[in-house]
């Protein structure tokens, strides 16, 4: 995961626009293992990364980039809220299922942000 960050990381610096989605998606890639692994501090600042970057992707193209938004938000707001960051956590909870609330092919994952709330919340 290491080497396919850094690679992507190489090609967007050459070619933004193509690469810098690839490099959102491996840092979430790697944020996940690193975060199965206990390793928190890393995995949040991949996850942030990530968060960050479809943030300002979807500024141009919502609709390509908002479902990865949410989903990075639901990412990062697990970590938060096993690492006891409650609020924090639940903020981006919210947001989340706001997002997976305004596309209709997103409703199962509506669905499941809803019931993570009504859970933990």
């Amino acid at each position: 995961h290491r080497e396919a960050l850094e690679i992507r990381r190489r090609l967007a610096e050459e070619n933004p626009a193509a690469y810098e989605p690839y490099v959102a998606t491996s840092c979430n890639n790697l944020a996940d293992l690193l975060n199965n692994t206990n390793r928190y501090e890393e995995a949040e600042a991949l996850y942030r990364e990530a968060l960050e970057t479809y943030r300002r992707l979807a500024e141009g193209n919502p609709a390509a980039y908002e479902p990865d938004v949410a989903m990075s938000c639901y990412n990062l707001a697990i970590l938060l809220k096993n690492t006891n960051r409650r609020k924090a956590s639940k903020k981006l909870f919210r947001e989340a299922l706001a997002i997976s609330e305004r596309y209709p092919h997103l409703s199962e994952q509506a669905e499941r942000f809803r019931q993570v709330l009504k859970d933990y919340f």
